[in-house]
């Protein structure tokens, strides 16, 4: 029988490592009120801070060190830890994996 153990560990996936402009910040854990700022964040289209914003929250860190970058990197970074997570999600570390036939 598959069994799957949340308990096990702390987070589903390791901290995330991020270096932007030759500092490196640290996405430690990101829990549903994390996300759901975040998504809201995201709403105001009207919003040109809007990734500084949400990076800022995702780090711990004030958005304003952020305000220089080229926001292509910015746009990026955000991405990659998108997609760091959603793998994560899609199959945690600790998971049996595909059943076999």
């Amino acid at each position: 029988m598959p069994k799957y153990n949340a308990d096990e560990q702390k987070q589903l996936s390791e901290p995330i490592e991020i270096v932007l402009d030759g500092k490196t910040y640290i996405v430690e854990k990101i829990s549903t009120e994390t996300l759901k700022k975040v998504t809201d964040l995201g709403k105001d289209k009207d919003d040109f801070e809007v990734l500084i914003k949400q990076l800022g929250f995702l780090v711990g860190t004030d958005p304003n060190e952020f305000r220089g970058c080229d926001i292509r990197k910015l746009s990026k970074v955000l991405e990659f830890i998108t997609e760091t997570v959603t793998t994560g999600i899609a199959q945690p570390k600790n998971s049996p994996g595909p059943a076999t036939p």
